[in-house]
């Protein structure tokens, strides 16, 4: 597939309006091929030049900023659907990607504030919800956070992330058996990524479990090796620091 160059050449020949969409159209359709195959920087170097065409165009913000998401540039992701909102406030889906952008900036009230207004536009958005049980649980509202995983759950009864995320926010509230169940229904449905393993690990540790612990914390690990950072920083994880088995284990992927 040719660079981006041929069409650059072709928007700089001061073409027509109606040139200029079509020119814009062809950047906008050779930014998604280079998405398909994986290569996000090429595919906003083309949402970019297509843009700059198309200045207004609300797809293109959001477009851009799925694609700026996609490489971790979530500053930039944020201003696109930003960009996007102001201009069509009513796309439910809009306000969820910047919730996401929100999130990962650590902009967690404006996340929620963002998540509630997805919801209010459309009620059974159940990824939505669940992302909105997340920031809650980050702001300390455990119990918010659990009526919004179990809705999501209502509307995807079967997925995995939430049932991890609202066995997190069990353990937040104490209630530990609640919060085992929970993070074990996740396991079952997809066991790939540890997550579940590692929360079921922290109800051990507020057990006092600390073999059930290490047991979860190793296969965690073994599942996701991301995971031993995190749990180097984890003050729900801070409790068995100075075991020596659990500083081994943490230790193994530095």
């Amino acid at each position: 597939m040719p660079d981006n160059a041929d069409l650059e050449t072709e928007a700089q020949d001061g073409p027509s309006p109606e040139a200029q969409k079509a020119i814009a159209q062809r950047f906008v359709d050779r930014a998604r091929r280079y998405g398909e195959r994986g290569n996000h920087r090429a595919a906003i170097e083309a949402y970019r030049n297509a843009l700059q065409l198309t200045p207004t165009s609300v797809e293109l913000f959001f477009e851009l900023g799925n694609a700026y998401s996609s490489v971790g540039e979530h500053p930039n992701a944020t201003v696109m659907y930003e960009a996007a909102v102001e201009q069509l406030s009513e796309w439910p889906e809009a306000h969820y990607n910047l919730g996401n952008s929100l999130l990962q900036t650590e902009q967690i009230e404006r996340a929620a504030e963002t998540y509630e207004k997805a919801i209010e536009l459309r009620e059974d958005f159940a990824e939505a919800h669940d992302n909105l049980g997340c920031a809650y649980n980050k702001l300390g509202r455990y119990a918010d956070a659990m009526a919004c995983h179990e809705r999501a759950l209502e509307l995807r009864p079967d997925s995995a992330p939430t049932y991890d995320n609202l066995g997190y926010a069990h353990y937040k509230l104490d209630d530990l058996d609640k919060a085992e169940a929970a993070h074990r229904r996740s396991m079952e449905l997809d066991d790939s990524d540890g997550n579940a393993h590692y929360n079921l690990g922290l109800v051990h540790v507020k057990r006092g479990d600390v073999g059930g612990a290490l047991e979860c914390f190793r296969n965690a690990f073994a599942k996701n090796e991301d995971l031993r950072e995190f749990a180097a920083q984890d003050d729900d994880a801070a409790a068995l620091r100075g075991n020596a088995e659990f500083d081994a284990l943490v230790a193994a992927g530095q």
